[in-house]
């Protein structure tokens, strides 16, 4: 396991990645299931409420928007209702749909049946067409224009007749000419198609398909395999609970996941594609990358549908996994800064003066709020004081500076702020009371 620093969010550089490939348009319908149907024997589903959410390619773009990096975006829709719902869903993510194509083809359309929090039935509305050659030359045009200032390039394929042979290869070339990162989310058996990307991200099923080899041959011989076939520079293969695989031409790693609970896989991978694009537009490494996307693939499962993980929840989830200690300074700020962002949260002083007592200690318990994260801050203080803090469950993060408080209090406002002096829990009705007490 390799152990991330929260301060590495803070070194986080503006990046472009420009996303291409199937645009696809999921639909939810929730119900109750509590007859049998006369007319024959299949359970009757009583709808309750519909929702859409952006599937396939634009599921990847959506999840790195979450991260905060600017998103460029290159598929089509259908001249259809879902197309333009597809496109309406995009432009309210701010994403922008000048470089979407509309073809004479059905957008394709996912809707899932869901009963109590489980999915019963998926229904596929799809016409799998490639693109003309007309329609071909006008995708490559705009990929042309589209690549100045861009520095990963993901293409995300479904199989669904956007990314032609043609438009693989020609653009594969444009990347590599151009020194952009290249990273292709891989369909099918034939891996030939996506020949000299940077880097190709299949499932272990897919992986083993496109080898063409049997389920017991070891990891390490389909990766060769894959290596000849498609002369990638880098394989990273996701394994499910097996975590993630990390192949070089003369080296390996494996990375193990972490424990979750499973409820929907829908879009994990896609979670999964968007972290790595991320970290490899950040330089930060495919160690790095492996270790990120397992936790976000974790944490992307515990919802029913696709689920987009933010800096916030990845650096809330990071401190839980990875860190005894609750205590932030300086350099790893920018972390708790994210989760303040994202989680409404209370502000406690415990004058420098004060020694821990049983009287704190009920009134700390006294703050705790499930819906609230309680935030102290001593300006003055002792190992053993720090120590103690740190063991008590309803305190849930330490702030020792004066200085790092006021960046924090720059942006955010807490909810309540309060001050423990004299044996006394008090109310301040402003946080620059903080800095005069």
């Amino acid at each position: 396991m390799v152990k991330i620093p929260l301060h590495l969010f803070s070194d986080i550089q503006p990046k472009k990645i420009l996303v291409i490939g199937d645009f696809i348009l999921d639909t939810y319908t929730h119900g109750n299931i509590e007859r049998i149907s006369p007319e024959a024997p299949v359970p009757i589903l009583h709808t309750q409420r519909e929702e859409s959410r952006l599937g396939g390619a634009c599921n990847v773009a959506l999840n790195l928007k979450t991260l905060s990096t600017d998103v460029e975006v290159i598929g089509a829709v259908g001249k259809d209702r879902q197309g333009q719902m597809l496109k309406s869903l995009l432009e309210q993510q701010g994403l922008n749909v000048d470089k979407l194509l509309e073809r004479n083809v059905p957008t394709t359309t996912k809707n899932r049946l869901i009963v109590q929090g489980q999915q019963i039935l998926r229904i596929d509305h799809e016409e799998a067409k490639f693109l003309t050659i007309s329609e071909e030359n006008a995708v490559i045009e705009l990929f042309k224009e589209s690549l100045d200032d861009v520095d990963v390039v993901v293409f995300s394929d479904y199989f669904k007749g956007f990314l032609t042979k043609r438009l693989l290869k020609e653009a594969l070339q444009i990347c590599k000419e151009r020194q952009v990162i290249s990273i292709v989310d891989p369909k099918g058996h034939d891996f030939s198609r996506y020949r000299g990307a940077s880097l190709i991200k299949p499932n272990e099923k897919e992986a083993y398909m496109a080898a063409r080899a049997q389920r017991e041959e070891p990891i390490e011989n389909v990766a060769k395999t894959l290596f000849e076939v498609a002369c990638m520079d880098s394989l990273f293969i996701t394994r499910a609970s097996k975590g993630i695989s990390v192949f070089h031409r003369n080296e390996h790693q494996h990375f193990a996941s972490e424990i979750y609970e499973v409820k929907d896989v829908t879009g994990a991978g896609d979670t999964v594609c968007a972290m790595l694009s991320f970290c490899m537009a950040q330089n930060w490494g495919l160690d790095v990358a492996a270790e990120l996307s397992n936790i976000a693939a974790g944490m992307s499962l515990e919802h029913v549908g696709c689920k987009s993980i933010s800096l916030s929840e990845l650096s809330k989830r990071l401190l839980k996994l990875h860190f005894t200690s609750k205590v932030f300074e300086n350099e790893n700020l920018y972390a708790l800064n994210q989760i303040l962002s994202k989680h409404p949260f209370s502000l406690l002083k415990i004058d420098s003066s004060m020694q821990f007592s049983a009287n704190l200690f009920e009134k700390i318990l006294h703050l705790e709020n499930p819906d609230l994260e309680l935030v102290v801050f001593l300006e003055k203080y002792d190992l053993e004081l720090i120590n103690i803090l740190n063991s008590i469950h309803a305190i849930d993060y330490i702030v020792l500076s004066s200085v790092c408080l006021k960046q924090l209090l720059d942006t955010l406002h807490p909810k309540n702020i309060y001050l423990f002096k004299e044996n006394q829990l008090t109310i301040l009705d402003r946080k620059q009371k903080l800095f005069a007490s």
